[in-house]
């Protein structure tokens, strides 16, 4: 049988357990593993604490979306890093000065991330995008962008070569 106590030193996402059966007792750390989570864009976005202007995944900003360069993976431990810098400049409890100083790291404000005690957790890598909106989001944005650059006038004839429907025919006749 085993108590399950509140973590002591490893934060929220782990848990130390207590065998009450053996003599004397055994200690185990028990973690529990984030693997993934799959998020839309603005849920991402509230998890790494970052702002809109800045990617979840990546340290790109706005500016460099879409560009050809490889921006490296946004990991956990710099938005950490930058929350403490701004903690050590500005007064928590002063809101308006701590979140504009939060804007021009690029994060959205959040002070406390909910994975930063979080063993072996990295937002970069267990975050997933939301397969459906991503691939359709990505489709219409770039695919089709680029089949009408690249068939835009051979599709205007198709479509002007075409007969008008002028009456139906229901196969009877």
């Amino acid at each position: 049988m085993f108590t399950w106590q509140p973590p002591h030193m490893h934060g929220d996402a782990s848990h130390s357990c207590q065998s009450q059966n053996s003599k004397p007792p055994r200690h185990q750390l028990c973690f529990t593993p984030l693997a993934a989570w799959t998020a839309d864009l603005p849920k991402q976005l509230m998890i790494t604490c970052v702002s809109k202007s800045a990617s979840p995944i990546t340290e790109a900003t706005y500016r460099q979306f879409g560009d050809a360069h490889h921006s490296l993976p946004h990991m956990g431990k710099l938005t950490l890093n930058h929350i403490t810098k701004i903690t050590q400049m500005v007064d928590l409890w002063n809101l308006n000065a701590f979140l504009k100083k939060a804007k021009t790291l690029q994060l959205n404000g959040v002070h406390l991330p909910f994975w930063r005690n979080w063993l072996f957790t990295n937002p970069s890598i267990f975050l997933l995008p939301e397969i459906l909106h991503a691939c359709h989001k990505f489709f219409f944005d770039h695919v089709l962008l680029w089949c009408k650059e690249l068939v835009s006038s051979e599709l205007d004839t198709q479509y002007k070569c075409h007969h008008k429907c002028i009456g139906l025919c229901n196969g009877d006749s």
